[in-house]
């Protein structure tokens, strides 16, 4: 005797394996066998059309998410994937979506232009309308023919008759600013540590005009806790963790979070980079040999002052294109022109992190809090004045506690802080200013004078 397994329709009920996945099938939607364990399935349509959707019945299995993918082969297909898609190679579409009353349909297109309609060519099943944006924001397959009315038509496929009430719903919180941008990812997974941090930098980009992006928590005690903490600094959003009880490693959450407890946020979002996150060397070297994260050689690129956004904006108008950069890693500081560059090379997994701060007035240039990721999150403003003939008088509101530091052309004459003389170094190998600061977190005023 010999027991099949091949997936079938019966008493309106689709089923795989002896078990029912989806429930109330249409008479107009059939299936045929391909082999013991696969079968293609179709829907008949009762008038013609170059726009079809089918509804194949209601879905009540849990389905799990993970990153989208797009390969072209079967070895670029992920472990425990549970859902494909064949992206047609003509003008023709063919996608599954979902809808608010939970069945599962199946979308067709002709592509032909007389008709004005949008292709779906991510497919995706939830209620929740944000879930579409980080679906259609992770879209980093290099596939840019993708219009503002796909995305649009995809969520109100899938919440309804008003589309401005979905918007208005999706950018608005009465409980929270915060919206999450990222999936579920597992810790102990080495290959997903740069997918993750990848996937919530982009859906950053687009979430954060609205909301200020959640990048999820991680571990401090783990190897890979330094390149999470980096990454949270830069997108400058809040920071939570899923340690073990009594398990923390304090120096890096000092270098997080302020002692009141409070974050650095800079104006503007930073710039993060992966590593690894990207199969660029299989393109380089062939397919012979399958390559993993952890293998992946050594990158160098170079970083330049005018690659920053709004960096002129915040330099004024009498700048004159110098920048102090402050290398993190290493406490170094160098002073660069815009134009200039200077090399930076990284490892999979590591992390540099750099602030760049234009030179001003009497060439000086505040960094921050040399302790912290994100140094330049604790200044407020910063002001020059002349206080007689001879010299003049800088003046940098910020906030926090520990080591301030910034580039300065000359040693200044003193230093105070909160209109009381402070200590202060200054190096005349690379011009680093650093004054104490008290164990206090709070707005204080720095007196440079020169």
């Amino acid at each position: 005797m010999t027991t099949v397994a091949v997936p079938s329709i019966k008493e309106g009920c689709f089923m795989v394996r002896g078990k029912a996945v989806l429930h109330g099938v249409p008479q107009n939607v059939s299936v045929k066998p391909v082999t013991l364990q696969s079968v293609f399935i179709g829907a008949k349509s009762t008038s013609p059309s170059s726009h079809h959707i089918f509804t194949l019945g209601h879905l009540e299995a849990k389905i799990w998410w993970m990153i989208p993918r797009v390969g072209e082969s079967a070895n670029q297909i992920p472990v425990e994937t549970q859902m494909l898609l064949q992206g047609a190679r003509r003008d023709s579409a063919a996608s599954l979506q979902g809808n608010t009353k939970n069945e599962l349909q199946l979308r067709f297109e002709s592509g032909k232009l007389a008709i004005n309609r949008s292709t779906d060519s991510t497919a995706m099943l939830s209620e929740d309308p944000v879930s579409c944006a980080r679906t259609f924001a992770t879209r980093v397959s290099g596939d840019t023919n993708v219009q503002t009315t796909e995305a649009l038509e995809s969520v109100l496929v899938n919440s309804g008759d008003n589309l401005f009430e979905v918007i208005k719903d999706s950018i608005n919180s009465k409980k929270s600013a915060v919206a999450r941008a990222s999936e579920d990812f597992m810790p102990r997974e080495s290959t997903f540590q740069t997918l993750h941090v990848t996937s919530v930098a982009f859906n950053g980009l687009l979430l954060g005009e609205v909301m200020v992006p959640d990048w999820d928590m991680f571990q401090t005690v783990h190897d890979k806790a330094e390149f999470h903490a980096a990454a949270r600094a830069a997108g400058s959003c809040p920071v939570y963790i899923s340690n073990k009880p009594w398990n923390h490693d304090f120096k890096i959450l000092e270098k997080l979070v302020l002692p009141d407890g409070s974050v650095l946020r800079a104006k503007y979002a930073g710039v993060f980079n992966c590593q690894g996150a990207g199969p660029w060397p299989l393109k380089q070297g062939g397919l012979q040999k399958p390559i993993t994260t952890l293998t992946f050689p050594p990158i160098s690129t170079n970083l330049r002052p005018v690659h920053v956004e709004f960096l002129e904006e915040v330099a004024g108008e009498n700048w004159n294109g110098d920048c102090a950069v402050y290398a993190f890693n290493s406490g170094s500081l160098v002073r660069l022109p815009k134009s200039r560059s200077t090399e930076v090379s990284l490892r999979t997994f590591s992390c540099k992190v750099y602030t760049i701060s234009p030179i001003q007035g009497v060439e000086f240039a505040p960094i921050g809090l040399l302790d912290m990721y994100n140094s330049g999150g604790a200044l407020e403003a910063l002001n020059f004045r002349n206080t007689d003939l001879l010299g003049c008088t800088v003046d940098v509101k910020m906030r926090g506690c520990g080591w301030f530091g910034g580039y300065s052309s000359v040693k200044p004459r003193h230093c105070r802080v909160d209109m009381e003389e402070a200590k202060f170094s200054f190096s005349d190998e690379d011009n680093l200013l650093i004054v104490k600061l008290p164990k206090e977190c709070y707005f204080r005023v720095i007196n440079i004078v020169y």
